[in-house]
């Protein structure tokens, strides 16, 4: 319902940007596609149902969270963050806007995977990884529906039939040592599908819980 509140007036949600559509809702959050008026490009504008349960507990320091992770990173294997903000109390971020689908859609329509391409897969999404350690960053939610497949760049190299990964959604993710600040006292982060068990026990994982 809120989605279509917000699509209903496709110039309310962020200022110089036109809502064209929807591309998911979640628990707390929806990711609509937009018109970048200024820039003459598409993106994809992230914000919060100010009604999910999420949005009025830590929802929102989350989602500011993520614009502060996704601006750290320079990765071509990273959905990129263009601008963020807030516009009448609520708080977008303005990113990338990949035209492909999801892993989890590819695995569910293809599966099952070969071998070699699941190992192509997980190389990439390694080095994305790799980068957003080093700049002191922990996803803490890598699964298949977190992964975008979109084109390659002019010049990437891959192996025919491999898709071209992209990591998107740090909503959960740690910056450095201050994960603590926006987690509740025994709560537990992740998907339980694909959460490092360690990860179950403790919220303040390094790098290792990721791979």
């Amino acid at each position: 319902a809120e989605a279509v509140k917000l699509l209903c007036h496709p110039r309310q949600l962020a200022v110089g940007y036109e809502l064209t559509g929807l591309i998911g809702c979640g628990a707390g959050g929806m990711v609509v596609r937009a018109h970048q008026e200024a820039l003459g490009r598409d993106v994809a504008l992230k914000t919060l149902n100010p009604h999910s349960r999420s949005a009025k507990t830590t929802g929102g320091s989350r989602i500011q969270r993520e614009a502060h992770a996704i601006a750290k990173l320079r990765h071509p294997g990273i959905v990129a963050a263009f601008d963020s903000g807030f516009h009448q109390g609520r708080f977008c971020i303005a990113m990338e806007l990949v035209k492909g689908e999801s892993l989890a859609s590819y695995i569910e329509r293809e599966a099952p995977i070969p071998e070699w391409i699941a190992w192509e897969v997980a190389r990439q999404v390694g080095h994305a990884l790799s980068h957003a350690c080093d700049e002191g960053i922990i996803h803490r939610d890598i699964k298949p529906a977190n992964l975008m497949l979109d084109e390659p760049p002019t010049g990437t190299r891959l192996r025919e039939g491999v898709p071209y990964v992209k990591v998107a959604d740090f909503g959960l993710a740690s910056l450095d040592d201050q994960s603590q600040q926006i987690t509740a006292t025994g709560a537990t982060l992740g998907t339980p599908e694909y959460v490092a068990p360690e990860q179950l026990q403790e919220p303040n994982v390094d790098a290792r819980a990721d791979i």
